[in-house]
């Protein structure tokens, strides 16, 4: 008996090695590896998805996701990791989904992954970047035409669609869309809130949601691409959105019902964007100049009431919102391939970034008449003027050893005027601020396989002007201040990262992140002050607490599965950890930092069943609770959340996609857990809310054709 048991402990330890043997010696590519690091995947490999448009390719390249930049002020740090045909697209307000999704397929020649440092500009930094190259022999018009169909759980349906036209002739080419997107998202539950340390019932909330999002959006662009190194783009996007909630709740308590509560909102959010560059051959280089204009206005009116069991109306509160952004920037670069051996880039750019807000606070009695309120800081102007000057730089140590540097200054000075108390009375502030962004990395390509890089840099985060404004969140009963006083945080991060090519185009990757953070964005309590200087109320808010420290840890595996015996099947998954501490301004204790998931797992399986035309698959996301710590609670987001999505692709022609899904098939509801304390944070627990939504699966099927 010991020696079958043996036998079979040998057996399966040799067959973990022969697969995990297997794995990393690959096969014959289905892509292509160069020697300076990239990786091309020519059209005729993505044939399998049956892609309508670009956004179909670049999101199934093994082992890299799609980041869109950051939503922060500046044209630098919103870019995120796709070029098309080696360019950043001039436009900031438009996510890379969207932008993709208007390119047909049948103009995409092959989708490359590229070391950044090849790219260029605010790629520099980055280890990846997926690069979209178009043909530039077609000519005359193609188009793609998408339609889809979503059915919550109380069965309203909603139509979203859009149709894209792409005209190329020659160098220039020109690109049209039109996009509907409408959503009905009901939801349903309970809040319970009860006392503590006693645990007795002080409020059972039973709630219906309803809201019904909608978006439309206007885009085209222009390109002037000849052969001779200049180039020059244009492009524009207008967009209407909004997003109305009618919400009702039954309030009562273990002696029956206490009230009804109704809450209205309808936000609504109009804007455009322009933008521009220009590029040509100057000074054995390349120079490009680049313009970019954006206004977005914000405006919402908001009310909760509160009605007897009887429904006579009892009293409430009501808000306005009326806000406008503003930003202008110009960037000018100049970049040379070969300056004394090395990569050289340097260049300015100069930005104006505006904020007028108006937010009006009411209290509003049985008969309906509104009393306003002053809220201090929901009146405010911003100004900020940017200024940034850079030069970054690159060149092969050896045939296997890269090294890459850069350094930016970064100068702004930020000037506010924000309401007080007193009615008409407002405070004025002016600073600035200036930072040294110093970086540089190492990548070492052994061969084709192999790929490992560590970096070091320090990066400023950007300030969201709404964070200078106070509100009120009329749904969860508490205010937040604003803070005109708000710094970025500063960080130094150190990166290690090692990745390898397996089973011919799979890829294994992991990732460590390790932070130094100064000045860490989060929550604080902010002091209000009368006409007097006499303190009179302390509320939340955002605010800089001490240094603190992140570490992030990421796994990702993209693999195919053939070898396995599952034809046509691909596998993917991405595991994050993060762990983050910083001493709490109020118990003055470590905490991790406000709104950070601690952990988050993802994975995708796909069949693609090519005799049949079919594919299916199954997608799964899990993320663990992100913390806010305000003044006097603890709120949590989804302690333990987890979604599934199944869905099915029928092909009827290589020109048409149906796509049949189902998300949130085992209706996972949405929890959040808020923990109450007697004053602040440092006193003892006084009460508990959980909220407990049911989300329902959500059905739906969309259609994809493209032409030409």
């Amino acid at each position: 008996m010991t020696r079958i048991v043996r036998s079979r402990r040998n057996g399966a330890w040799l067959a973990a090695v022969a697969a995990a043997s297997s794995l990393l010696a690959g096969a014959a590519l289905a892509q292509v590896p160069g020697a300076d690091g990239r990786t091309v995947y020519p059209a005729e490999w993505f044939a399998k998805f049956a892609p309508s448009n670009a956004w179909d390719m670049a999101s199934q390249v093994p082992g890299v996701t799609v980041e869109n930049g950051e939503d922060v002020r500046g044209f630098a740090g919103a870019a995120g990791n796709v070029v098309i045909n080696g360019a950043r697209p001039s436009a900031k307000a438009e996510s890379l989904q969207s932008i993709l999704s208007r390119i047909p397929s049948a103009q995409v020649v092959r989708v490359e992954v590229v070391p950044g440092q090849l790219i260029g500009g605010e790629y520099r930094a980055r280890a990846q970047v997926i690069n979209v190259v178009l043909t530039e022999e077609a000519s005359g018009w193609s188009g793609a035409v998408d339609a889809a169909v979503r059915m919550p759980y109380t069965n309203q349906a909603a139509l979203s669609g859009g149709v894209s036209a792409l005209y190329r002739k020659g160098a220039t080419s020109l690109n049209l869309a039109a996009s509907h997107y409408s959503e009905n998202a009901p939801d349903q539950g309970y809040d319970l809130w009860v006392e503590r340390p006693s645990g007795d019932l002080i409020e059972r909330r039973d709630k219906v949601n309803r809201y019904t999002t909608r978006e439309d959006t206007l885009s085209a662009s222009w390109a002037w691409e000849p052969t001779d190194g200049r180039a020059a783009h244009l492009n524009g996007r207008a967009w209407s959105w909004e997003n109305p909630l009618r919400h009702k709740s039954e309030v009562s308590n273990d002696s029956g019902p206490l009230r009804y509560d109704t809450i209205a909102q309808n936000p609504e959010r109009l804007g455009f964007e322009l933008g521009g560059d220009f590029s040509r051959p100057f000074a054995g280089g390349t120079a490009k100049l680049v313009g970019l204009m954006r206004r977005d206005h914000y405006q919402t009116e908001e009310a909760q009431l509160n009605h007897t069991p009887a429904g006579v109306l009892t009293g409430g509160v009501a808000q306005s919102v009326d806000n406008s952004y503003g930003e202008s920037i110009v960037r000018g670069t100049w970049a040379r391939e070969n300056l004394w051996g090395w990569s050289i880039e340097t260049g300015a750019e100069a930005a104006l970034n505006t904020l007028d807000a108006d937010i009006g606070l009411a209290l509003v009695d049985d008969l309906g008449v509104r009393t306003p309120i002053q809220l201090p800081g929901s009146q405010a102007t911003v100004k900020e003027v940017r200024g940034e000057a850079f030069v970054s730089g690159g060149r092969k140590l050896s045939p296997t050893l890269s090294f890459d540097w850069g350094v930016a200054v970064e100068t702004s000075t930020i000037s506010s005027d924000a309401s007080t108390l007193t009615p008409g009375l407002t405070v004025s502030s002016e600073r600035t601020l200036t930072f040294v962004k110093p970086r540089a990395s190492l990548e070492w390509r052994p061969d084709t396989n192999w790929r490992a890089r560590v970096a070091v840099g320090r990066t400023a985060a950007q300030l969201n002007f709404d964070d200078f404004v106070s509100n009120v969140e009329l749904a969860n009963g508490r205010s937040n201040g604003g803070n005109v006083a708000l710094e970025p945080e500063r960080t130094w991060r150190l990166t290690g990262e090692i990745e390898r090519k397996v089973l011919g185009d799979g890829t294994l990757r992991l990732g460590l992140n390790s932070d130094w953070v100064e000045m860490v964005q989060d929550r604080v309590p902010i002091e209000i002050f009368d006409e007097h200087g006499v303190l009179v109320d302390i509320v939340d808010g955002p605010g800089n607490l001490g240094d603190g420290r992140r570490i992030w840890l990421e796994a990702v595996a993209g693999l195919p599965l053939d070898r396995f015996g599952v034809t046509g099947g691909r596998f993917n998954a991405r595991w994050t950890l993060q762990d983050s501490s910083v001493t709490d301004p109020y118990t003055h204790t470590d905490r991790e930092f406000t709104g950070e998931e601690p952990w988050g797992f993802s994975a995708d399986f796909r069949q693609d069943l090519r005799a049949h035309n079919l594919a299916w698959g199954v997608v799964y996301d899990a993320e663990g609770g992100s913390p806010q710590y305000r003044i006097n609670e603890i709120d949590v987001w989804n302690p333990e959340n987890y979604w599934f999505r199944v869905f099915v692709e029928a092909r009827p022609n290589a020109q048409t996609t149906i796509t049949l899904s189902a998300n949130n098939v085992f209706n996972r509801p949405v929890i959040r857990d808020r923990t109450f304390f007697d004053g602040t944070r440092e006193f003892d627990i006084n009460g508990h809310e959980l909220r407990w939504r049911k989300q329902g699966t959500v059905w739906a099927i969309q259609l994809k054709r493209t032409f030409g």
